[in-house]
Formats: C-alpha cells, structure tokens, sequence
C-alpha cells in the first residue's frame, strides 16, 4: 500500500512538473486561417497626403478583397489588372485591364469585390482622392 501511495504521488509530480514546464500552445482566435487573411492600404495617410499615382499593391495572381471608402470626395480611383501602365511592358496583356472604378463623389461605404487579379494590383487616381482603405490577398 505504501509502495502505490508512492508510485502515484511521484506520477503525479512528474505529470504536473510536465505540464508545468511544456510550452504554452498559441491560441487562435480569428476564422482565417494563416497565409489567407487580407492586406490593406490606405490611399491617405495620417498627415493627408495621397498614396502615389499608379502605386503597385501586389505583383502576381491576387484578390482584391474590398475597397472601404471612409471619406468622400471629388477624385477617382481605378484598379487595374497589371503593373505597369506601358503597354510595351505588359505581358500577355488585353486592352480590358481595368476592374474596378470607383467615380467621383462615390458614398461612404465598404464595397466587396472578391475579382481575381492575374498580372497584379496597379491603382491609378485623379482628382482629390477619396479617403480609402483597399483589401486584397
């Protein structure tokens, strides 16, 4: 009886010492799993100042997940399925590149595109710019 009164407090030393010292397994907490969640960009920064005209998001096979638009104004913004505006540089390009426009004056709002890019994300603006924020993976 002594020998099991033991045997158990030392198993449940050794059990608890385990447990004790693993390491901490990382808990998760969102429904996407890793390698699939969204990037984003805004077009202003904090200062108000637009991103550059014709900035590249993403080179490759993408998609562009949504455009949110936090403050209206009078610029446009395109989207395009490519990276360069040179047509001479495009390769295997159509004359259909554009994806999305978003015209001047367009309402606060997110709008959800879920389009697949093949060549990349390039984003054009005019005009005062919209403040926005662009999604894609």
């Amino acid at each position: 009886m002594k020998t099991l009164v033991i045997c158990l407090s030392i198993l449940v030393i050794v059990l608890g010492a385990t447990i004790f010292i693993s390491p901490a397994r990382d808990v998760v907490l969102s429904s996407v799993q890793q390698g699939s969640e969204y990037h984003a960009t805004s077009t202003k920064n904090a200062v108000g100042t637009s991103i550059p005209n014709f900035t590249v998001l993403q080179t490759g096979a993408s998609t562009l997940g949504h455009v949110v638009i936090t403050g209206a104004n009078t610029g446009i913004i395109n989207i395009y399925d490519a990276t360069t505006t040179n047509v001479n540089l495009r390769v295997g390009a159509t004359s259909t590149l554009q994806v999305v426009n978003i015209p001047a004056s367009t309402a606060t709002g997110t709008y959800q595109f879920d389009s697949t890019f093949y060549n990349g994300i390039l984003i054009e603006h005019s005009g005062s710019v919209p403040t926005t924020t662009i999604t894609w993976r």
